[in-house]
């Protein structure tokens, strides 16, 4: 305890010295006013101060006045000592900011007794003073801190980062119950090592998953006491963006990958079509010159036409050039094209029907890339209806902006959830079992739009279907048609 006594007269400061001898009391003793305000600003932790009102130069209203304007003594204790004040000064006094009186002459006991007092609610006071702070450091922290009981795991504090990552208010709820069912084992098991070791135990292994949510933190855990009961603290670190930004590098490695193989694949499959085309070509040769080509062989040569664009496509996105072959085609014969192809592969099952709409403008892309995207569609169409369906495409001119071409597939298969209608267009990305997809369809075709000034919007709820919209520039220096409806 830290007590300063100002007091011009040595016999009054020798009393209050004497008061404290035996008891850890350390006093610091000020003859005069001036002398006690030029040290103040450097005391520490001054528990109480006692003050002579009568003294030479500045008395002691007026020196407590001063020591008031000290920002680290406004709210210490200050016990005034008088042998005869009046009225008007004692008003003038507490006016200062006088916490107490005391008459000369002194007694010993009953100034340990009111020094302690005040000793006591001045260290109450600094107490909650560093506590105060200490919960705004807390509240301010972007690290989420939880204290859970130990035997049932419920949340007993949570600051600001703690409701902000978990999602809501989580006093006196489980913690558990705020992460997913793996992510909550893991914790348990952690909070299991923690009961062993008193040091804080860092959570290993991935990220912990807040239930519902795609946010993922990392967690410590140590030992600790709330309310004189046994609990853990932890610290929980917010690491969605590093996980977010560690997919996308994995996914750019990958897809660099892919793109490496790609033009391997690419190069020699251009090869085996070359090869074909020479061969179709020597069937045409052997033909009369009035023989028509028939349907299988025009079907073969347009197959693979398309294959060769490909190819190239593949080659372009290898070296990663931006490839826009020129030309524009009939949007609605490359629609009619694509659903006879379908038709004859996917069965009777499933039922595809071509609708349209007005006067509909050529499209600026090649008939065999159109033709692509569209099959793309259609087989995704197709899987998500295994046990049979109706895919429906409608082709019509952009309500919004005239000039360009819209195409709709749609069909009434199993739909998406909202979480994976979200990374449907993710490269890889797939929700089929191995060995049947690979997470390339929509990507494929939204890059192909892309390429063409194109764009692609997906629409689906989990149970009723899925629907996809493409938006195409329309080439209008091309005449164009009306479409058929079939």
């Amino acid at each position: 305890m830290r007590l300063v006594v100002v007091d011009d007269d040595a016999a009054s400061r020798a009393v209050v010295r004497l008061a404290f001898v035996g008891h850890p009391v350390d006093v610091a003793e000020y003859q005069t006013g001036e002398r006690a305000l030029d040290e103040a600003s450097g005391w520490k932790e001054i528990d109480a101060i006692v003050l002579d009102v009568m003294m030479p130069g500045l008395d002691g209203v007026e020196t407590c006045r001063r020591l008031r304007a000290v920002p680290e003594l406004c709210d210490v204790p200050i016990i005034m000592v008088t042998a005869a004040a009046s009225r008007a000064t004692r008003h003038a006094a507490i006016d200062a900011g006088v916490d107490d009186f005391l008459a000369k002459p002194l007694d010993r006991e009953e100034l340990r007794v009111r020094v302690r007092a005040y000793g006591r609610q001045n260290r109450a006071r600094r107490i909650a003073e560093m506590r105060a702070e200490l919960d705004r450091v807390v509240e301010q922290t972007r690290v989420a801190i939880v204290v859970i009981t130990a035997g049932d795991g419920v949340v007993r504090y949570g600051n600001l980062a703690a409701t902000q990552l978990l999602g809501g208010a989580i006093t006196g709820s489980p913690l558990f119950a705020a992460f997913n069912p793996a992510s909550a084992n893991a914790l348990r098991s952690l909070l299991a090592a923690a009961q062993t070791d008193p040091g804080p135990e860092t959570a290993t292994g991935p990220p912990l998953v807040v239930r519902g949510t795609e946010r993922l933190c990392t967690a410590a855990v140590s030992r600790a006491v709330w309310q004189h009961a046994p609990a853990f603290q932890l610290f929980l670190t917010d690491v969605t963006a590093e996980a977010r930004a560690a997919a996308h590098l994995r996914q750019f490695e990958q897809t660099a990958a892919t793109a490496r193989l790609a033009a391997t694949v690419a190069h020699d499959l251009g090869s085996v079509l070359q090869i074909a085309m020479c061969h179709l070509d020597g069937v045409a040769s052997d033909r009369s010159a009035t023989e028509l080509p028939g349907p299988s062989e025009t079907g073969i040569r347009s197959a693979l036409a398309r294959g060769a664009l490909l190819v190239g496509q593949l080659l372009a996105h290898a070296r990663r050039q931006v490839a826009a072959p020129a030309g524009s085609c009939d949007a609605s014969a490359g629609i009619e094209r694509a659903a006879a192809v379908c038709r004859k592969v996917f069965g009777p099952h499933i039922d595809v029907v071509v609708h349209s709409a007005g006067l509909v403008w050529p499209v600026g892309m090649p008939d065999a890339v159109l033709e692509q995207i569209v099959i793309n569609l259609l087989n995704n169409a197709r899987d998500a209806m295994p046990r049979g369906g109706r895919i429906a495409i409608t082709v019509d001119a952009d309500a919004t902006t005239p000039s360009r071409t819209r195409i709709q597939v749609s069909d009434n298969g199993t739909g998406m959830d909202a979480n994976t209608l979200r990374r449907a267009g993710e490269p890889f990305f797939t929700t089929k079992a191995e060995g049947q997809g690979t997470g390339l369809g929509l990507f494929s075709v939204q890059s192909s739009l892309a390429t063409f000034g194109g764009s692609l919007q997906v629409a689906s709820s989990y149970g009723a279907g899925t629907t996809c919209t493409m938006l195409l520039p329309a080439t209008p220096s091309v005449s164009h048609r009306k479409a058929p409806a079939s």
